[in-house]
């Protein structure tokens, strides 16, 4: 993210204006108020691999992601507390092993 970017460009007064324009109708908020703000502005938006945000879905039945080797996995929809995708509770399970400096 680009924070002088995002500044620069109004993020803040502008999502705060379309969540009053579409009060009481949104669901995912943070997220539906970005895809609005985006699909009125795309020129901001840079859109990045799937890669780089690599989902459950992806992997389900045919390869959706082929575009080179994970490298952010995307634990959504309580997938791991439910316990989903055993493969991605597998690496949750790894990843809290590890320790950080």
């Amino acid at each position: 993210m680009n924070l002088t970017r995002m500044r620069r460009f109004g993020l803040e007064r502008r999502l705060v204006k379309i969540k009053k324009e579409f009060e009481g109708i949104i669901v995912w908020d943070d997220q539906d108020l970005l895809n609005i703000l985006f699909s009125r502005n795309p020129e901001n938006l840079y859109t990045i691999s799937c890669r780089w945000n690599y989902r459950e879905e992806h992997c389900n039945g045919t390869a959706l992601c082929t575009d080179g080797p994970v490298a952010v996995v995307h634990g959504s929809r309580k997938m791991v507390a439910w316990k989903r995708e055993p493969a991605f509770v597998a690496l949750h399970n790894a990843m809290q092993q590890v320790s950080t400096p």
